[in-house]
């Protein structure tokens, strides 16, 4: 038969310290390695020549003046507020119509003129401010 021989602890313990520290050290190695290469490689060949992307707004050129730069900015700024009010205002609309609704549907003995006149004002205000918001824009080109 055979026999199994065994290490005595003491011998196993030290074989599994020094494999530990072996794979340890490896990997510091590696890591050294790896960060020597990323500071040693790049060089001047290697580099990206580095652009601004071209942007064209309208009424600014290669010589417009600071204040002219400035009011292309608060134009642009203003159109996208007034753009924000009039989707606003539509989904201020939507809203209230599908709160009438509810509550007009929740209720046994529901109003549906309440209704109406709910849905009838709503759309009347979202006309008025997008028309609002059209004419204003109108001056800011």
């Amino acid at each position: 038969m055979n026999q199994l021989s065994l290490q005595p602890t003491l011998t196993s313990r030290w074989n599994l310290f020094l494999s530990a520290v072996d794979a340890a050290t490896t990997a510091r190695l590696i890591m050294l390695f790896a960060l020597l290469g990323a500071v040693l490689l790049p060089s001047d060949v290697l580099a990206q020549t580095v652009t601004f992307p071209k942007v064209d707004v309208d009424g600014v050129d290669d010589d417009s003046t600071g204040s002219e730069i400035l009011i292309a900015i608060f134009k642009w700024g203003g159109r996208f507020v007034i753009w924000g009010v009039m989707g606003w205002a539509g989904i201020v609309c939507l809203k209230t119509i599908l709160a009438s609704w509810q509550e007009q549907k929740s209720k046994e003995a529901g109003r549906w003129g309440a209704l109406v006149a709910d849905t009838f004002g709503s759309v009347i205000m979202v006309i008025v401010v997008i028309a609002i918001g059209l004419w204003v824009l109108s001056f800011i080109k």
